[in-house]
């Protein structure tokens, strides 16, 4: 709300309904007295409300792994960052036409896509795979149930261990 108060980082001129007027002596230098611009707080605003909303959804519906929610926050902040920054005409530094900020967004949002997708493929992969359904034998208590359903016993006076698989034998 303050950059609507201060009327400042706002957005290239526009004639749409929400456009933003801003007083004559803020308007930059090369505009016409009078112009409306985008208002670009308000767009991201709304893009991290929304964002926020998709997240909340994503986590209530789809089973992610740990980790992976942050991701498609990052993903998706940096996506409208990118977007919201090609909108602004404010002095920044540029880089090949884009924004220093634009150029950072893109980044991230290309490591963050990258690493989701390699990370997802990784975890379709079995040799890539933890195995967390195989603790150590100091980890079990005399009998164990795995996440994966199989009953794990200890025989304490060896110290070996006895597993029962699902394919041989019920679980009682």
């Amino acid at each position: 709300m303050g950059q609507l108060i201060n009327q400042d980082l706002f957005g290239s001129p526009t004639s749409l309904p929400w456009a933003l007027r801003i007083a004559d002596d803020k308007i930059p230098t090369g505009y016409a007295l009078g112009a409306t611009f985008h208002p670009t707080f308000l767009y991201e605003s709304l893009w991290s409300a929304g964002l926020c909303l998709g997240l909340l959804w994503i986590d209530k519906h789809v089973q992610l792994r740990p980790g992976r929610l942050f991701a498609l926050y990052l993903g998706g902040y940096f996506a409208g960052r990118f977007w919201i920054e090609g909108l602004r005409i404010d002095r920044a530094h540029e880089i090949a036409g884009l924004r220093l900020n634009q150029w950072v967004a893109l980044i991230v949002v290309l490591v963050v896509t990258y690493l989701f997708v390699y990370r997802t493929r990784a975890g379709r992969d079995p040799s890539r795979r933890q195995r967390f359904d195989s603790p150590e034998p100091n980890d079990l208590s005399p009998t164990t149930v795995l996440a994966s359903g199989r009953i794990v016993e200890r025989d304490d006076t060896i110290s070996t261990f006895a597993r029962r698989s699902e394919s041989t034998e019920s679980c009682e």
